[in-house]
């Protein structure tokens, strides 16, 4: 009798084991991000957040992996305030941040500070001046024969044109591509001219992408099921695509010599240039 108790309480206790194990399988494997791959955390979220950030570059870590489970993780991302120099010359106040993918099936985008930049992007449009100020107009005609300086400049245009006429205007093409969204009052998305390892997309990892083709490829590279996590970073999926069908830009972020800042305020498809900051040359070709 006491042989047959010992053996109920066993069974009992290994039924109750294995059930235990099971709850904890089916709690780990229902989690709202159960669908969602590492990679493909990478590829949409981290360059999302990137295209609705144009005031500062942003970039997968390469240093550390991206975390994700059924119930969340972490996307590592470097951060840095744009430079007066091309985007793929070094980085000059890099520091890390994450996009983060709660347990509530909620993003959290990390905050970054406002500057100078982003201030001059979110009222382009509204009361642009023509051209130069006059601020601007004083330093232009510094000399500056060994090209010594160089700005980074934001300029709008007076009408979309197309990405690739613009990356012509200037010798070393443009840093940043800006794409104005339907909605004004959303403002306004970008990209990069960055190598295909910043951005986890299918291509040669030494290669760099101009940013107009780099923003075509990345959407190419999205699904109708991104759509709801795009969305959690205010980015509609079918906005992204009519932007990149339509292959035209309203603005650029661009590192650039200061004669070629005459020229782009001289440029009847420029509508106004203004200088962000100006750097020393420090060897960097």
């Amino acid at each position: 009798m006491a042989l047959v108790s010992r053996r109920r309480i066993f069974m009992i206790i290994s039924t109750l084991t294995a059930l235990a194990l099971l709850s904890v399988f089916v709690y780990q494997a229902s989690g709202p991000w159960t669908d969602l791959s590492t990679a493909r955390a990478k590829l949409v979220l981290a360059n999302a957040f990137a295209v609705s950030r144009p005031d500062y570059r942003i970039r997968a870590d390469p240093s550390k992996e991206a975390d994700i489970g059924p119930w969340g993780g972490t996307v590592p991302l470097l951060v840095d305030p744009r430079s007066a120099y091309p985007l793929n010359k070094g980085d000059e106040a890099t520091r890390q941040a994450a996009v983060e993918l709660l347990p509530s099936g909620d993003v959290s985008a990390p905050h970054l500070r406002p500057w100078y930049l982003t201030s001059v992007i979110s009222s382009s449009g509204e009361s642009a001046p023509i051209g130069l100020t006059p601020k601007d107009q004083g330093l232009v005609d510094l000399p500056d024969k060994n090209k010594y300086l160089r700005a980074l400049v934001m300029v709008e245009l007076s009408a979309s044109t197309s990405a690739k006429i613009v990356d012509a205007w200037l010798l070393n093409g443009i840093d940043v591509a800006i794409f104005r969204l339907q909605n004004d009052s959303k403002g306004s998305v970008s990209w990069d001219d960055s190598f295909c390892d910043d951005k986890s997309l299918p291509c040669a990892s030494d290669h760099p992408m101009p940013a107009s083709d780099g923003f075509k490829l990345w959407v190419s590279t999205l699904r109708d099921e991104d759509a709801p996590l795009l969305a959690q970073l205010n980015l509609d999926l079918g906005e992204l695509r009519r932007l990149s069908r339509a292959g035209t830009v309203e603005g650029f972020i661009a590192s650039v010599e200061l004669e070629e800042i005459k020229s782009l305020s001289q440029n009847r498809q420029v509508e106004s240039v203004e200088i962000i900051s100006v750097s020393l040359g420090d060897g960097r070709d």
